[in-house]
Formats: C-alpha cells, structure tokens, sequence
C-alpha cells in the first residue's frame, strides 16, 4: 500500500508536470527517479511487516521465515542469517506493492526497540523493475495499532530509461489495515541537474482514490508545481506561473 501510494503521488506529479507546458524537460528522466524509489519503499514496508517479535532474534527469524514467502514464484527467494543480519537472495521474483523482476542481494540488519525495530538495508546492482538500484535506507518502525515507518534513505542507480540517479530524503509513513498516509521530501539528481518533492498529508485507502494531501514539486528553473487530491478520480494541478487543469487519475472516487 505504501509503495502504490507513494508511486501514484510520483508518477501524478510528473505527467502534470510534462502536460503543463514545460514544467519538466524530460519527463522519462522524472519517471526514472520515481521507479528507483518505489521498488526502495516497497522493499522497506515489506521488511518491516515480515518482522515479528520480542527480541532481536526473534525479529530476524521471523523475518527470515516470512519476507521470501512473500515472492513468487515458490522459492524464487532464499534467506540466510548472520547475527542480527537477514541476507536475501531473490531471481526474477514478484512480490507485494508491485514489486516485479527483482534480482539480486538484499542485506537487513535488524535491530529491536522497545517500541518497535530498526531496519538498515542495503544492496547493490539490486534488479527492481527494470532499474539497477544501490540502496542505502534505514527505516525505524513503531508498532502499534497504526504502524509508523520514518525512513532515512539514499539510493542511487540506472533507471528503466538508462539514466543515472541519485535520491537522498527523509519520509514518514503510516498505516493500518485498510488506510495510509505519506509525509516526506527527497531530492533527486539527475548529472548537473536537481529537482525536488515534498508530499503532505497524502492519505490513501485500499482501492480508493487518494482522500487528502498535497505534492509539492520543485524542477527546473525554480518552477513549483502543486497538485491537490479531494478523494475524487481527479487531482487538481496549479503551477507557479499562474497555468492550472486537472490530471485524471487510475482509481475509483
């Protein structure tokens, strides 16, 4: 839920910004950006969900046990531990929050709280929907009857379009069974080039069109683009030289 959430609010934001005459040079370089940083979230909340326990032992056993079988096809990921270390290794797997084709080496280190765990993951040349991602993140997780993930990360890599990226930020999500809610801002370079987002109070619901929140989103030239989400199958979209419209969007209002 958090990865589509976060990949709705991303993708939204840049084919706005590419209709509004301008607003981003290269759309597919903005795309790019936006699927190495879904396949980071998606990782990251699956992790988080598959760890279960009292202990850090616990922790890494449980999540040992539960993050492959959260894959397939059947035993397409495998998991071997160190310590308080998870180390995965998957082949062409698909997994939860559109994760698909991913290949290679995951290493979490998991750490209990009292309040909940920390999880630091990293990989290289890791294969997520086309891009090649390094990942850097570690994500602190509260546990209570609606989970909270604040998220430190930087990642870098070769998109589905053959740009090399950097993404470093700070994010919080919250979630329950049915509903989330994203805050966070990240910036994104592309060579010489540095874009920014910010998303605030985006709240989204199983099968819903998001019910609030706003995307902020900062490119080239300083320009500011804005979009609005009321719970309809429409977001509003106002930019910061006076041009607006709206951007139908892949949900039910």
């Amino acid at each position: 839920m958090m990865r589509n959430a976060m990949n709705l609010a991303l993708v939204l934001s840049f084919a706005a910004c590419g209709a509004g005459n301008g607003w981003v040079d290269s759309t597919d370089e903005a795309l790019d950006s936006n699927d190495i940083g879904s396949g980071e979230s998606a990782i990251l909340v699956t992790s988080a969900e598959s760890a279960a326990g009292a202990t850090t032992e616990a922790l890494v056993a449980s999540a040992a046990q539960r993050f492959p079988r959260r894959f397939q096809p059947a035993g397409c990921a495998v998991a071997t531990t160190s310590g308080n270390v998870v180390s995965y290794t998957l082949r062409d797997c698909t997994g939860p929050r559109g994760l698909v084709h991913v290949t290679g080496a995951i290493q979490i280190a998991y750490t209990r709280t009292a309040t909940g765990h920390i999880a630091k993951a990293t990989a290289t040349a890791l294969l997520v929907e086309g891009a090649t991602v390094d990942l850097d993140a570690t994500s602190t997780v509260v546990e209570a009857e609606t989970k909270t993930a604040t998220v430190e990360a930087h990642s870098s890599g070769t998109g589905p379009r053959g740009r090399a990226i950097e993404r470093s930020g700070n994010y919080e999500v919250r979630w329950d069974s049915s509903c989330m809610t994203l805050d966070g801002a990240w910036s994104t370079t592309i060579g010489l080039l540095s874009t920014s987002t910010r998303i605030e109070q985006l709240t989204k619901c199983t099968g819903m069109c998001p019910s609030s929140g706003t995307v902020l989103h900062e490119g080239l030239r300083n320009r500011t683009l804005t979009l609005t989400f009321d719970g309809s199958s429409n977001v509003s979209w106002s930019g910061s030289d006076g041009k607006s419209g709206s951007v139908e969007l892949d949900c039910q209002g």
